[in-house]
């Protein structure tokens, strides 16, 4: 064969397999990821709504609900019937093209269905003429429902007005009157919590003698721990919807509901050293001690450990006093008929023993270092609304806040073996009378320094009278020391810590000069 004829043949096999190449059929490339509408899936009622940008390759779609296919449509839009039910609903969406190929699923977007909580910690506070009122936060809640009334009556309560955050500024107020508040949560398929508890407002001064023979104590203000910047070490710190304060002998503890963390503070210089806890996203619950909400704390009777209760954790967190976590405290679960229950408010006793009030049940339990439940006190003390409570070991002494029946909002007195001793307090606004007793701490002479977070006022109570005998008064002797909300006291000598959720701050007053009548205006 002459070369001529090897190139021709060569260059037509050449020829034809490119042609064969050009003509061949070519593979559709699989449909991209779908992109969700903005603001899809959303819930509608009892069910989700999942919308996603049509792709025009596309022959249908599939529906990925938690990794498995739930639906199969040629649209670009599915209505799943959740039913309401609770849980978490992961969502993706696939393309497939015309020759049956799946592209890839879309970015995983989450709807959270919760069962509501009631709204907890409503605080109000006078400012001016009009109400400030906040709350603790509820998962789920996409409005809150204020409900105002001038009397603490179920009928009279009406809506006041729907927000989306957890505060709210009330100018429709009138002088001279009472207003009652309670808050509900609503999620966004329209189901609403129950109210919460009430908070109430006067507007008008609480004056520094309104009841003929008022005993007043001068008290000034040594410092104050505030949220922002601790301008001692520079560091920003963060004391928003403050929950409470304890102390030792170098350090003061101030816990955080809203940062979930606790702050902890040079108890001379009141410089800020370190946190424990973080901002709400816990890396540290591998660990186990991330913070979901902070309550109460303690310092034990040897002063080398912090006691932190987290109730939804249902458990309590020890750290020594430098912030190193030793231990957990997990709370044996009562035996039926009673309900389950939390750890929130609760002391230490000098055996090392907690006592947890439990007012799911109505009682307070006395646990071992261990959790196991040792006894039960307060069944036959007719405890109704049991709270704050202070152990007082040098006197054979335990007191719990409770809001009773009848009128009756006071002091439940128990021995340390818990047999019931008085019940002391009446519900009222005036000089001597309890609203809303909260936070409180026994002096060393075995009174009680009692803060009543309505009210706002820092009553001390002699407990063996079962009455008030004096108010604190501000250092010019001119108006009652006024701390809105407050919840944590802790008393050392004559210095008082007070911790106030509403102005997110640690107030330290110092009292000063003796007790003295005033009447009079």
């Amino acid at each position: 064969m002459s070369r001529n004829k090897k190139y021709l043949m060569v260059y037509c096999i050449f020829t034809f397999c490119l042609l064969g190449v050009s003509f061949a059929p070519m593979s559709q490339a699989a449909p991209p990821a779908p992109q969700f509408l903005p603001g899809f899936p959303m819930l509608a009622g009892d069910q989700a709504m999942v919308m996603w940008m049509p792709i025009p390759t596309a022959k249908e779609y599939k529906v990925y609900r938690n990794g498995k296919v739930v639906n199969v449509t040629a649209g670009a839009q599915f209505f799943d019937p959740l039913g309401g039910a609770a849980g978490e609903y992961k969502y993706e969406i696939s393309a497939v093209g015309t020759d049956g190929i799946e592209g890839p699923r879309s970015p995983e977007k989450v709807i959270r269905i919760v069962v509501l909580k009631t709204p907890k910690d409503l605080m109000v506070r006078r400012i001016e003429k009009s109400v400030s009122l906040r709350w603790e936060s509820v998962e789920g809640a996409a409005i809150y429902n204020i409900y105002r009334a001038e009397k603490d009556a179920p009928a009279e309560y009406k809506l006041l007005t729907s927000v989306t955050g957890n505060f709210h500024g009330d100018s429709g107020v009138a002088m001279g009157k009472t207003y009652f508040y309670k808050v509900s949560a609503k999620d966004l398929s329209g189901k609403e919590s129950s109210m919460s508890t009430v908070a109430m407002v006067r507007m008008e001064e609480v004056k520094a003698a309104e009841a003929e023979k008022q005993m007043v104590r001068r008290a000034k203000t040594a410092y104050v721990f505030k949220n922002g910047l601790d301008l001692v070490s520079g560091h920003k710190v963060d004391l928003r919807a403050v929950a409470d304060v304890a102390i030792t002998k170098d350090k003061v503890f101030i816990s955080s509901t809203a940062s979930k963390r606790v702050s902890v503070f040079n108890r001379e210089t009141g410089g800020h050293l370190f946190d424990i806890g973080n901002k709400g996203i816990i890396p540290e619950k591998d660990q186990g001690w991330g913070f979901a909400v902070l309550s109460s704390m303690r310092i034990s009777t040897d002063g080398k450990e912090l006691f932190v209760s987290d109730y939804i954790e249902k458990k309590m967190y020890i750290f020594d006093t430098d912030g190193n976590r030793v231990g957990t405290f997990e709370p044996e679960q009562p035996a039926p008929p009673d309900k389950p229950t939390y750890v929130d408010k609760f002391d230490i006793d000098g055996e090392g023993n907690v006592w947890a009030v439990d007012s799911v049940n109505k009682k307070v339990r006395v646990h071992a270092r261990n959790g196991k439940q040792l006894r039960t006190i307060g069944e036959k003390s007719g405890l109704n609304g049991p709270t704050f409570c202070r152990i007082d070991v040098k006197r054979d002494r335990f007191y719990v806040v409770d809001y009773r029946q009848d009128n009756k909002t006071g002091y439940a007195v128990f021995d340390l073996k818990g047999k019931f001793i008085k019940f002391f307090g009446e519900k009222g606004v005036t000089y001597g009378k309890f609203w809303s007793p909260s936070g409180f701490d026994v002096m060393e002479n075995g009174n009680l320094v009692a803060s009543d977070g309505i009210l706002s006022v820092i009553n001390v109570i002699d407990p063996v009278a079962g009455k008030v005998i004096y108010n604190l008064i501000d250092e010019d002797g001119k108006k009652v020391v006024q701390i809105n909300s407050a919840r944590g006291v802790r008393v050392d000598g004559e210095r008082i810590y007070v911790a106030s959720g509403m102005i997110d701050e640690v107030e330290v007053l110092e009292m000063v000069g003796s007790p003295y009548e005033k009447s009079g205006n």
